[in-house]
């Protein structure tokens, strides 16, 4: 396994990162749902859950195994050219594709509002450019990523309190969403050649990168399963409730979300290196995928119970009265932190075993269960029945499936083992 010290310095730098924007952005968030206040924030918060709900179809379901490849063949610099510019291309076709889809839902079935779709939905191309990331996940070398970002990031936080102290509407700060992901994308093109890997036409090679896309389609339907258990629930309550509920909801979800960087970070970190591992000692292997699922549990525990005793002061403190019900929805969904992490963790061992469609499969069973938890809860409790629900998806997703396929049981005794902290 690579050095534990170099995975953890990677992580630091993702991690620090990460608390940085997370920390700045909640707080930024914290402003703009006040001053939209719950009907505009919702109407906000709608259009972005429909556009990353059908934009999952743009990433192509490569990530995970765009970072195997990269892993694998890393000393190869002409090959790896070749999976970062065909990659990025084939994301860029789709992108165009899912955004004259977005749109297209918006305005046929009564989507949101059409405008504010129309607007966010354009971060769809930029985000495409999330490969170049992908590339530095698996040199372990996130710094040089994090730098571009980060500059990107704290300039328009800065033209969003502009837009702040102007009193500006909904729809300044939804064109500001998409500047945003335009200049994330400058930021990683940067990067990559500031790091000395310069893309060129030449090293675009679609059928290459359709093959990549045709094992992984299972990936790809299993991120859309995914978003759908994560985010179907913001489109419902916003239909059956409305906008102001929809904010309500919104800001529940954000602050329950806020740490969620953690696992990420940590097993992106850590991935590569497990690739390494399971080829020379597949018990230390899964030693070490126990052991990171242990600690992930770990900071679930005291994230939830730190958020469950606090969230009624915070939620009254930070966004005003005008969100009180917010409180009960983010004392439900902070719970969700513990299998989403579960989820992370197993995500990485499924594509080391080069098994996505358990990935797959994993995912359609909390997209069934939470859409169903949500048609029967959500008209009897309203938001709170909503987080409910996708507390349950996500442990029927995360954990119970696990033992309905004899090839995952051992992962799911692992992740039972880690919930009641037993590290051994």
């Amino acid at each position: 396994m690579q050095g534990l010290e170099h995975i953890l310095k990677n992580f630091s730098w993702m991690a620090a990162d990460q608390v940085a924007r997370t920390v700045a952005g909640v707080l930024i968030g914290i402003w703009i749902a006040r001053h939209l206040g719950p009907n505009d924030y919702g109407a906000l918060s709608l259009a972005l859950a429909l556009s990353s709900l059908v934009g999952v179809f743009a990433t192509l379901g490569l990530n995970r195994a765009v970072v195997r490849e990269l892993t694998l063949h890393a000393n190869e610099e002409k090959f790896v050219r070749r999976i970062v510019a065909s990659t990025l291309v084939w994301r860029l076709l789709f992108s165009i594709l899912c955004y004259v889809a977005t749109v297209t839902i918006s305005l046929v079935f009564d989507q949101g509002n059409p405008l504010l779709v129309g607007i966010v939905s354009a971060t769809l191309a930029f985000t495409s450019f999330d490969v170049i990331d992908l590339y530095f996940q698996s040199k372990t070398a996130s710094r040089y990523c994090v730098l571009a970002r980060s500059v990107s990031f704290f300039g328009f936080l800065c033209i969003k309190v502009g837009l702040l102290l102007g009193n500006s509407g909904v729809l300044h700060f939804a064109v500001v969403t998409t500047l945003e992901a335009m200049g994330n994308a400058l930021a990683l093109w940067w990067a990559i050649r500031a790091f000395g890997i310069k893309l060129s036409a030449g090293d675009i090679d679609m059928r290459y990168g359709w093959s990549l896309i045709a094992q992984s389609w299972p990936e790809l339907f299993a991120g859309f399963a995914c978003l759908v258990f994560m985010r179907i629930d913001q489109i419902m309550v916003g239909n059956v409730l409305g906008d102001e509920a929809a904010g309500q909801y919104a800001v529940a979800s954000r602050l329950a979300e806020a740490w969620y960087f953690i696992p990420s970070a940590l097993v992106a970190s850590s991935f590569p290196a497990i690739v390494r591992q399971r080829r020379r000692d597949r018990v230390l292997y899964l030693k070490r995928i126990h052991q990171l699922l242990v600690v992930l549990v770990a900071i679930s525990y005291v994230v939830a119970v730190a958020v469950t005793f606090l969230a009624p002061w915070a939620i009254t403190k930070l966004f005003g009265q005008a969100y009180t019900r917010s409180a009960d929805i983010l004392v439900v969904l902070v719970w969700s932190g513990l299998f989403v992490s579960l989820g992370v963790v197993s995500g990485s061992w499924i594509m080391a075993e080069a098994k996505p469609i358990l990935n797959l499969t994993r995912n359609v069973i909390g997209a069934v269960t939470n859409v169903a938890f949500n048609l029967y809860l959500l008209p009897r409790y309203g938001t709170v029945g909503a987080a409910v629900g996708t507390l349950l998806s996500l442990s029927f997703a995360y954990l119970l499936s696990d033992f309905l396929n004899p090839q995952t049981r051992h992962i799911g005794m692992l992740k039972l083992k880690a919930i009641f902290l037993i590290c051994k």
